[in-house]
């Protein structure tokens, strides 16, 4: 049953239901439909957004045509539409109780004339006889993007999935619906020549990721690692391929660090998202008591 009680920013025609949460994206005035249960999207997913944003401007001139494989709620999709203000792109997603959340979605950020949902399978997409969803065609994306799952199911203590949403955070988060080659072989086939394929990883996999992109002629051309703090190991990897890509112009990028030992954004993080840096001064900080020092003085 729709309900409005909780979120006056919803407007009345965008169903709301009781299982659902909406946030604000921190974006422009974007806002996120969630189930409560289920799979979530997390910090991953705004990085990737900003990342896939970010490489495409310093490599590319005009604005994309994108594709995202395992589109969820369509958090990257509508982050990336904000970013690039004449892209447009269709998210494919397999389970169907999460098409419809990102359709409202892309209708609550009025994006309907730039973002569609399409419900389907990358396993069966993967295959070249198969048929696109929506009248997509073969080598026509300018750019692929997918935050993929990172498990794999034989390296995972065996689960019992009882409910809908413990099935969705499953595939969501191990190989058990498509596996890493499957998806590559779906980005080579919609990329054009030159095209770029934009995802976020477990640095742990990257053997096996590079060596699945080079068997589906996706070259490497950038990789970013992702922080949780200063002095931690790198948690994730942010990656852009090529297909049909040449050898020898692979960058590596200084690593992006999250957040401050107390939590908070670092300034790089800030930069990274477009957002403002915000002083949270600490008791007896030397900042606050000469900031103070001056508001008396000037007072």
């Amino acid at each position: 049953m729709p309900s409005h009680s909780a979120n006056s920013f919803i407007p009345m025609e965008i169903p709301l239901y009781f299982d659902e949460t909406s946030e604000d994206l921190q974006c422009g005035g974007l806002r996120l439909i969630q189930k409560k249960q289920g799979f979530r999207y997390g910090e991953v997913a705004v990085v990737l957004a900003h990342y896939a944003h970010q490489h495409w401007c310093n490599n590319r001139r005009k604005e994309p045509f994108f594709v995202e494989l395992g589109s969820h709620c369509g958090v990257v999709s509508i982050l990336l539409a904000s970013l690039c203000p004449q892209a447009s792109g269709a998210g494919i997603e397999l389970i169907e109780r999460q098409v419809d959340v990102m359709s409202r979605n892309i209708a609550l950020n009025r994006l309907q004339k730039r973002l569609v949902t399409l419900q389907g399978d990358i396993r069966q997409l993967a295959k070249p006889q198969s048929v696109l969803p929506g009248g997509l065609r073969n080598h026509s994306a300018d750019m692929v993007v997918c935050n993929p799952p990172f498990g794999v199911p034989c390296r995972s203590l065996p689960r019992q999935v009882k409910r809908e949403y413990e099935y969705e955070n499953f595939v969501a988060r191990e190989e058990i619906a498509c596996n890493f080659g499957e998806i590559c072989r779906l980005a080579a086939r919609l990329l054009k020549t030159r095209g770029r394929f934009i995802f976020a990883h477990r640095p742990e996999r990257l053997p096996e990721l590079f060596a699945e992109l080079a068997r589906h002629q996706l070259m490497p051309v950038e990789m970013m690692p992702v922080l949780p703090h200063f002095g931690d190991r790198p948690s994730t990897v942010m990656v852009a391929a090529i297909r049909n890509g040449k050898p020898g112009s692979f960058d590596f990028l200084p690593p992006l660090i999250v957040r401050t030992l107390r939590g908070r954004y670092t300034k790089q993080m800030n930069a990274f998202i477009g957002q403002p840096e915000i002083y949270h001064p600490a008791p007896g900080d030397p900042v606050l008591v000469q900031r103070l020092r001056g508001q008396m003085e000037s007072d």
